[in-house]
């Protein structure tokens, strides 16, 4: 009698293999040490602008990119600024806490730049970060919500959000090169494509990246659950701004990927914190000027 052989699941078994990679702490990248510094020292609340300027002058790329911003056409003083501890005055702890994030996220996949666009994944997440943080502060005004998370964490955590394609890229490159001859194909997204291959989120991916990076709950939820805000309870409502941040940048044209893309947006997202067509085309146009300054800026 012939003995009947199981079929391996290929889909699970490349899912898996890939999840023991994105847990292992020698293959997922550090994170620039002075960022990881700065932001915990300012989210502790007890940063001062002395404390924080001997941690940026360690760091000549991080101290040139803070002393562009703070001279630049976005900021309102009317002196130039010629310090770190000016500049960091000048654009406040909470600028300085993103722009640290920016450096984070652009680091992480500096090394496979021949297979993602680095200045499109950047270009899209600030674009969906600052979409995130007014749909997020507009939703509170009209009907305030129960949350954890403040519009500064929102937005902090929406440069996070797509990192898992990032690290693809970088840790299994033929996994990545594969979900984007796929999204090509049938001119979906790469997350979507990556679902359709692999049968999981690629978010569950980036999320075991995050956790070994010990970052705060907010980006772990945010990469794992904001293209399904449903699955956390607790920040449903701060998740869908997230989502609804991501899509309309998107829509708008400010896509990862560089074909056209249709991206999906589950009925709830906009149920929940949907915007008027009137509303959106302003929002759009004042946060493509905002996205224009900031990405100038960071690249000179």
């Amino acid at each position: 009698m012939r003995r009947m052989v199981p079929k391996l699941n290929l889909v699970n078994t490349d899912f898996e293999r890939m999840q023991l990679l994105f847990k292992r702490a020698g293959a997922v990248p550090d994170l620039p040490g002075s960022a990881v510094k700065l932001i915990t020292l300012i989210d502790s609340g007890d940063a001062s602008a002395i404390d924080l300027e001997r941690i940026v002058a360690a760091d000549s790329g991080l101290c040139a990119c803070i002393l562009r911003v703070a001279n630049s056409d976005v900021m309102s003083g009317s002196k130039p600024v010629s310090t770190i501890r000016n500049a960091i005055m000048r654009l406040g702890q909470k600028t300085v806490r993103s722009m640290a994030l920016s450096i984070m996220v652009s680091d992480s996949i500096s090394n496979r730049l021949e297979l993602l666009d680095s200045r499109r994944l950047s270009q899209h997440t600030l674009f969906a970060a600052f979409l995130a943080r007014y749909t997020y502060a507009r939703r509170q005004r009209k009907q305030a919500f129960e949350t954890e998370w403040s519009a500064d964490e929102v937005f902090a955590a929406t440069l996070f959000k797509d990192i898992s394609i990032g690290l693809l890229a970088r840790l299994d490159p033929d996994a990545f090169g594969r979900t984007k001859a796929f999204a090509q194909r049938t001119h979906c997204t790469l997350n979507c494509a990556f679902q359709k291959l692999y049968g999981s989120a690629i978010g569950e991916l980036g999320a075991q990246a995050v956790r070994l990076w010990k970052l705060p709950d907010v980006f772990v939820e945010c990469v794992a659950n904001a293209d399904q805000p449903w699955r956390n309870e607790r920040e449903y409502i701060s998740l869908c701004c997230i989502s609804y941040g991501n899509y309309l940048a998107c829509m708008h044209g400010a896509s990862i990927e560089e074909w056209p893309v249709q991206p999906d947006l589950s009925p709830e997202v906009t149920l929940e914190v949907g915007l008027e067509d009137a509303e959106l085309c302003s929002v759009l146009e004042l946060v493509e000027q905002q996205v224009d300054s900031w990405m100038g800026q960071v690249a000179a």
